[in-house]
């Protein structure tokens, strides 16, 4: 394998774990992205294509570290595009942003634009979300390899009324030798003409409807008829880093501290109390969210 290709999913670096996940999640981001760059061979382009941070306000720890883990393999060059997580209220506009001061902080890496790169002999045109999505060369006899952050999906929308574009139908109207894309969390493949399109889904399973999604790198042999070699990455059960019961009296809870806020004020103006509210607000609501309060507030009153 002379050019190896490494393409990752969204990765969605956050600080803060999904209300979801019940494990400790920060480190198994970080045990996750560690052991993905053991398996990148030597030598290696590695594209991000876009979300690789979950917020353009993600703060300076989680930047670091990542920025550190990608300056641990001195041989690799790092390509980005930036998806809709990455920028500031979804402009194209990248200054002070986490995903620009990382590629700024990475000597061997590209911001991918429209302008494109030409890298070992590949030409690589990149594409944010947002942006108009640029056509390949003409005649060019280079491989073409585009790096997107597009919605795309394998067969059906993810949702009634989505309107996404199809894999087969994108590959028809952008005739790159290799499509590389991100936005769609689900894990996908397609082959048509000699040609691929790669979307590898989230890194993380962020979601309990992501219980059955596995997580992977691939590995593309550029100068081998872009061979494939799809890299699972080791993941515990989702019963065991998943919420159950308990996430339905999560979102109870949630909801009436919402009503409850809005109501405060009104209530002061009434001579109502706050114990007064919490217990009329209560007589309404699920009986272990009534549980929980009901021992915060005794813990309050011991002290």
């Amino acid at each position: 394998m002379n050019t190896p290709l490494v393409a990752f999913g969204d990765l969605h670096l956050r600080a803060n774990p999904p209300e979801m996940r019940i494990d400790d999640y920060i480190e198994t981001q970080e045990r996750k992205l560690r052991w993905c760059f053991e398996q990148i061979p030597k030598n290696s382009i590695v594209a991000f294509p876009g979300d690789i941070y979950n917020s353009s306000r993600e703060p300076y720890w989680i930047i670091e570290l990542f920025i550190a883990i990608l300056n641990s393999r001195r041989d690799l060059w790092y390509l980005f595009v930036p998806g809709q997580h990455d920028q500031r209220y979804h402009q194209l506009d990248l200054h002070n942003t986490p995903i620009k001061l990382t590629q700024t902080a990475i000597r061997n890496s590209s911001l991918l634009d429209a302008e494109g790169l030409l890298l070992r002999g590949l030409n690589f045109i990149g594409r944010a979300y947002g942006d108009k999505i640029p056509k390949p060369l003409p005649e060019s006899k280079k491989t073409q390899i585009l790096v997107a952050h597009k919605m795309l999906v394998k067969d059906e929308d993810l949702y009634p009324g989505q309107n996404a574009i199809l894999t087969k139908t994108f590959m028809r109207l952008y005739p790159y030798d290799l499509i590389l894309s991100g936005d769609n969390h689900q894990r996908f493949v397609e082959r048509t003409g000699g040609r691929l399109l790669v979307n590898m889904g989230s890194f993380m399973r962020m979601k309990s409807d992501q219980r059955k999604h596995k997580p992977a790198i691939a590995i593309i042999d550029i100068d081998n008829e872009l061979k494939l070699n799809i890299v699972e990455i080791p993941c515990t059960p989702a019963k065991e880093v998943f919420a159950s019961k308990e996430v339905s009296a999560k979102k109870l809870v949630r909801t009436i501290g919402k009503d409850f806020i809005y109501g405060i004020k009104e209530d002061e103006k009434k001579g109502v109390t706050f114990i007064d509210r919490l217990h009329k607000k209560l007589k309404k609501e699920d009986s272990r969210v009534q549980s929980v309060i009901d021992n915060c507030l005794q813990q309050v009153k011991g002290e």
